[in-house]
């Protein structure tokens, strides 16, 4: 049995005079079709939001308001044959204004019955939700665009897993199954797991704080997993916490180049100080030398003028001292050797 809406008359359903039909015209997209879904008329409203005029639309099919995969589809003839015997039709449909603008309707499709119960006309009552939908499909688009960069996974606000997509399974080595349900401890070390920042990290989350940085985790063959995430509480309408959404991406490799680096520097400081102790320790050896060799040039200075007095000593003994003489000169000699290889010493020291 089809709805029976405003039964047939003489007159035209658009050239009803009554408030209730009145009403409505003000405060909805209106279009009339007859059974095989020729235009008959549309309301201003209709005429606004899709662009055209009365006449552009009066006797032009359904189908032209349709995207081409939709008009063209078994799903559109279904949907004329459902409304010829009867069965109404609502629910939110794409829809194509001027120039292939999208339009987004909230709608319903109702047959009017005549006095027999016959359709006559198909009577379709809408509510432009374009904005809404360009929003949601917006917002879905960053979403799936975030589902397939990084990691994702929600939680109760108790810890337990409610849902992970792909990458986070990936990263975290279990399978889906082992995964939903269980609580966020086990991608954890014990000793975190039992400490207090752990507790009050829940504790935080169920409260509505959000929480973000780098996070040390265990993956199922219990090797670190570092990961750069995001806790998000989710509200609900009253602005109640529900549930956790957690956003990650894997900080693994980066965290093993940052301690290798590290350790690098370490190495390298090290090494610098040992160097730093090398050099003082030089430096004080040569200071130790420049003083040896002072002290071996002034004694050899000494036994040049030993040497020198022996000589002249020598030479007033006569032959005599011719001998002494002799060792004189070769005293004097080793003296003069030794005072130029100090002074070659030094010379090497101050370069």
């Amino acid at each position: 049995m089809g709805i029976e809406f405003f039964p047939a008359k003489p007159d035209q359903i658009w050239q009803r005079e009554d408030m209730m039909f009145r009403s409505i015209d003000r405060a909805h997209l209106l279009v009339v079709f007859d059974t095989d879904g020729v235009i008959q008329w549309a309301n201003d409203n209709f005429l606004q939001v899709f662009g055209h005029t009365a006449t552009e639309l009066a006797g032009r099919p359904h189908a032209m308001l349709c995207p081409a995969d939709i008009a063209a589809s078994a799903d559109h003839e279904q949907f004329w044959s459902d409304l010829r015997r009867g069965l109404p039709h609502s629910g939110a449909y794409r829809r194509m204004g001027r120039q292939g603008r999208s339009i987004w309707l909230e709608a319903r499709y109702l047959p009017i019955l005549d006095a027999d119960g016959t359709v006559t006309q198909v009577l379709k009552i809408a509510t432009d939700i374009t904005g809404h939908c360009l929003t949601d499909g917006e917002a879905h688009s960053k979403l799936a665009a975030i589902d397939l960069s990084q990691a994702v996974v929600e939680f109760d606000l108790k810890g337990r897993v409610l849902a992970a997509n792909d990458i986070f399974l990936s990263l975290i080595g279990y399978s889906r199954a082992a995964t939903i349900g269980v609580h966020h401890s086990r991608f954890c070390s014990a000793d975190h797991v039992r400490s207090p920042a752990y507790a009050r990290f829940w504790a935080d989350l169920a409260a509505g704080r959000f929480i973000a940085g780098r996070f040390e985790r265990r993956r199922a063959d219990g090797t670190a997993l570092w990961l750069q995430a995001t806790y998000t509480p989710i509200l609900d309408a009253e602005g109640v916490p529900y549930k956790i959404v957690k956003f990650a991406t894997d900080m693994t490799d980066r965290v093993r180049l940052e301690a290798e680096a590290s350790e690098r520097l370490d190495q390298a400081e090290r090494f610098r100080l040992m160097a730093e102790d090398r050099q003082t320790a030089l430096e004080t050896m040569l200071r130790d030398m420049e003083g040896l060799v002072d002290s071996i040039a002034a004694i050899a200075g000494q036994t040049n003028m030993l040497a020198l007095n022996a000589s002249i000593e020598a030479a007033r003994a006569g032959p005599a001292g011719r001998g002494f003489g002799i060792v004189a000169a070769e005293v004097k000699k080793l003296a003069e050797d030794s005072r130029s290889a100090t002074q070659s010493v030094r010379e090497m020291l101050r370069r």
